[in-house]
């Protein structure tokens, strides 16, 4: 199948920070926030693409002879190996110049998932196209972070592991500190709750140029009695 998928962990869309992040990425909510509409949208333009998300396994074209329902099939069977579970708060922070969402303290369930996810789906993984390895390592990778992008076809995996809800673009320090500022106020009820995690998202984009999209959402295990 063309295109790539990824696995992401995604708020329940009734939920109120997947009701805020939908807003937040949309296109009015730049001007209810203060913000130039121009402004907001470009501040916003790459995570509206990936879609509000932590990334579990990051985006990867299907090894040959593999489809979506094979990939489907497997992320389901992983997801029903894991338990629901409660994670730490939210913080707002600065995330290689990103504002993210990002968690209080370690949590060693969530690290568990990311690293399933990473390792048990890789076998349907097409291996790194080369000049996409190029790009990565021009960026500046550390010799670990090489290896793991070698190893598993992206480097912030396993040890690298950082869990974040991406919500604008890489900003410079001034406008970050505003637009930090503006959301700050806006999702202050959100931040500083445990939450509960009981699902993961299979994703799918057709093309580069086209934004992820639901493929389906697997339960994690619930709790008996």
């Amino acid at each position: 199948m063309n295109g790539r998928f990824a696995v992401y962990h995604t708020p329940a869309a009734t939920s109120e920070l997947a009701l805020f992040a939908a807003g937040w990425l949309g296109s009015e909510a730049g001007t209810a926030a203060g913000i130039p509409e121009d402004l907001h949208r470009d501040v916003v333009r790459i995570p509206r693409i990936y879609g509000f998300h932590a990334t579990l396994k990051a985006p990867f074209a299907l090894a040959p002879g593999t489809t979506g329902e094979d990939l489907a099939t497997a992320t389901a069977a992983l997801a029903a190996d894991f338990g629901a579970f409660r994670a730490p708060p939210l913080d707002l922070a600065t995330v290689d110049q990103f504002i993210a969402l990002v968690l209080r303290e370690p949590c060693p369930a969530m690290n568990d998932l990311a690293a399933a996810c990473v390792t048990e789906l890789d076998h349907l993984r097409a291996p790194l196209a080369s000049r996409e390895r190029e790009r990565r390592v021009s960026q500046g990778l550390s010799a670990r972070q090489e290896a793991l992008l070698d190893r598993w076809g992206y480097p912030f995996v396993l040890d690298e592991f950082r869990f974040h809800m991406t919500l604008t673009r890489r900003l410079d320090d001034g406008l970050r500190e505003r637009i930090a500022g503006s959301l700050g106020h806006r999702m202050g009820h959100l931040i500083g709750r445990e939450w509960r995690v009981d699902s993961i998202s299979l994703v799918h984009q057709a093309s580069r140029e086209e934004p992820f999209t639901m493929w389906a959402r697997f339960p994690l295990r619930q709790p008996e009695g």
